[in-house]
């Protein structure tokens, strides 16, 4: 399963700029992505991008993260909630992969179809952490989305951003898609 996890949230889940260049740049282990562990809630928006008229969908969000399989496995448990009461879940699975060498995630969706695993990296600049996996845009293009996870520094709350990119268009800009906030509870 670890070999099948190479190339991950989309869906709603939930990276550490307290742990964030200490793990990303020394230990190599699941463990430097515990910032993730515990119990998460906050609200999402999603818009989809490229879609004219297209009215944004707001959430809120639950997650509960936890150690896994003797720990070489972060699970989170995603519930998000619209205005109706309909809830949808999502599963996020991370871990670091000692063959090739990249920390990764994988996401499980009931409203997701497409490539759900991604490799997960610090970036200094932005003091997050990044994935990047293909997808396609609401108007059926193929399409890169960027992942960007950013934790505060306290570690109380994490931020998820989704963009997207038609590749077509390589150098044009990111639409951001999707963003949660969520805030750690006791």
């Amino acid at each position: 399963m670890v070999s099948s996890l190479k190339t991950c949230l989309a869906g709603c889940a939930i990276l550490a700029a307290a742990a964030g260049p200490a793990a990303a740049q020394q230990a190599r282990s699941t463990r430097d992505l515990g910032f993730f562990i515990g119990r998460w809630q906050g609200e999402s928006s999603f818009l989809p991008a490229f879609t004219p008229g297209a009215v944004p969908r707001r959430e809120t969000v639950r997650s509960q993260c936890e150690y896994v399989l003797a720990g070489a496995y972060i699970q989170c448990s995603v519930t998000l909630t619209n205005a109706r009461a309909r809830e949808r879940g999502v599963m996020h699975l991370f871990n670091f992969n000692e063959v090739s060498g990249d920390y990764e995630g994988l996401t499980l969706a009931s409203n997701y179809g497409q490539e759900s695993g991604y490799a997960l990296r610090w970036d200094e600049a932005e003091k997050a952490w990044i994935a990047h996996l293909p997808t396609t845009t609401a108007d059926g293009r193929k399409a890169t989305e960027r992942i960007v996870y950013t934790v505060s520094e306290d570690g109380g709350t994490i931020r998820l951003r989704e963009l997207i990119r038609p590749d077509d268009t390589p150098d044009g800009t990111w639409v951001q898609t999707y963003e949660s906030v969520l805030r750690k509870v006791p």
